[in-house]
């Protein structure tokens, strides 16, 4: 092993779905990633038609220490990076945007995990006795 074993990150979540056609004889690309563990939740999206820059957006979100988000944004030609983003401003973009559903359904369902993953119990099953017939 590397010098760096007491560094290991903690994975939780991990999702990555990336597909590619032809259409009409242009090339799209869509990938989409999620990683969620004790580090924080990061999150990245691009669709690319064709080779053109107008038809190109991508988005990389990161949750830094504190808590807040940093989000890289690239539409059209024009690149944006914004830090010290609220989880709240992150979940309105990703709520405006159809293309982002996938980080918008692992949100809703991140919220019924602990602390790292830990499912929170909701109730013990509750077990019948059968009665003797006497």
């Amino acid at each position: 092993m590397s010098g760096k074993e007491g560094n290991k990150s903690t994975l939780v979540y991990s999702h990555e779905n990336n597909y590619a056609f032809k259409k009409k004889g242009v090339r799209h690309v869509h990938k989409e990633k999620i990683l969620d563990g004790e580090k924080g939740l990061s999150f990245r999206f691009i669709m690319k038609v064709g080779d053109d820059e107008k038809d190109f957006y991508k988005v990389h979100v990161r949750q830094e220490s504190d808590g807040k988000f940093t989000v890289d944004e690239k539409s059209k030609g024009k690149e944006t990076k914004k830090e010290g983003v609220s989880e709240a401003d992150v979940m309105k973009m990703v709520k405006s945007n159809k293309n982002l559903k996938f980080v918008a359904d692992y949100m809703k369902e991140r919220k019924n995990y602990g602390a790292y993953g830990k499912k929170k119990s909701k109730g013990g099953k509750k077990k019948s006795k059968k009665k003797s017939k006497k």
